[in-house]
């Protein structure tokens, strides 16, 4: 279909001048970055408990802004609006209480079963004279006991490894490089590249070109600065660098999807200049659970 015929989306229409944008991310990054820093190196020998409290918390907004996504009312009726807080917020905690020691790991999967079966049984018999809300009702609960949820707690689940203030560096230096350097190659010659994602037709080849080689870049630094956060040496930095490059790129374009079939522009409105939290959250969520195991088998450190 040509451009003249593509129907514009909310997140096409709405799209802040470059000038007003870049300012916005440049403040967000200049604060965020060094409190996320301060934050990974409080208390790592208490297993990262401000991190992860603060991450628990932002669990509860972020399962309001994907119910939204997932096409449902979170505020609805006081059992929803319960309903998507423990969505949000019970794997996370789960997987804080695993690194804290209180729990075992073989006490993790059956939790997870039983938060999984609970939902199954609440929208079947909550819904039960309206039959088929059952199914849709399972699907959206399901999402968000996911997406944040699940994928949440494995950011929390990293504190667990060793050196895992220095990894949770790594992290954010393969995330955010991505993020940043991706906006930057697009802005500077996406005019010029080609557009290959229908789903998130802003982003340019060059821009996902651009953001993975400085994923990369920002992992090998952190390895370069502390050698002790890889034992398997630079090619497990450099594989590191290439899984995150992926990951982060995939986690923005399925929050791209998810949003453009919501037909949102953004998740919500909490960070100035970036949307909701789920904006800023999309690929550090999608990237945790690859960086933990990868790490793992990569470095042959198995905590789980």
């Amino acid at each position: 279909m040509s451009e003249s015929t593509t129907p514009e989306t909310p997140e096409e229409n709405s799209k802040p001048p470059l000038k007003r944008n870049f300012i916005q991310r440049l403040l967000l990054f200049a604060f965020a970055v060094p409190a996320i820093i301060a934050l990974i190196f409080l208390a790592p020998e208490r297993w990262h408990w401000p991190l992860n409290l603060v991450l628990i918390i932002v669990a509860i907004p972020s399962a309001f802004e994907a119910a939204r996504l997932f096409g449902m009312n979170p505020h609805k009726t006081k059992p929803r609006r319960i309903g998507v807080f423990l969505n949000g917020i019970g794997m996370p905690t789960v997987s804080f209480l695993w690194v804290a020691g209180i729990i075992e790991q073989r006490w993790m999967l059956p939790i997870y079963t039983g938060m999984v079966m609970v939902v199954l049984f609440l929208q079947v018999f909550r819904q039960q004279h309206k039959v088929k809300k059952i199914s849709p009702g399972i699907g959206k609960h399901l999402a968000v006991l996911a997406y944040p949820g699940l994928l949440m707690g494995h950011l929390i689940m990293i504190s667990a490894l060793p050196n895992a203030s220095l990894l949770y560096l790594a992290f954010i230096a393969g995330v955010f490089s991505n993020d940043t350097m991706a906006y930057v190659g697009g802005r500077l010659f996406g005019r010029r590249s080609s557009h290959p994602i229908p789903i998130s037709p802003n982003k340019s080849l060059v821009g996902f070109i651009t953001g993975y080689v400085f994923s990369i870049v920002g992992i090998l630094v952190v390895y370069w600065l502390f050698p002790q956060s890889f034992p398997g040496g630079w090619p497990a930095a450099l594989i590191m660098g290439a899984l995150v490059g992926f990951t982060t790129i995939v986690g923005d374009l399925i929050e791209s999807g998810l949003k453009r079939s919501a037909k949102q522009k953004d998740s919500g409105d909490a960070i100035p200049g970036r949307g909701g939290l789920l904006d800023s959250l999309d690929s550090i969520l999608f990237t945790a659970p690859v960086f933990f195991y990868a790490y793992q088998l990569l470095n042959g450190v198995w905590v789980m």
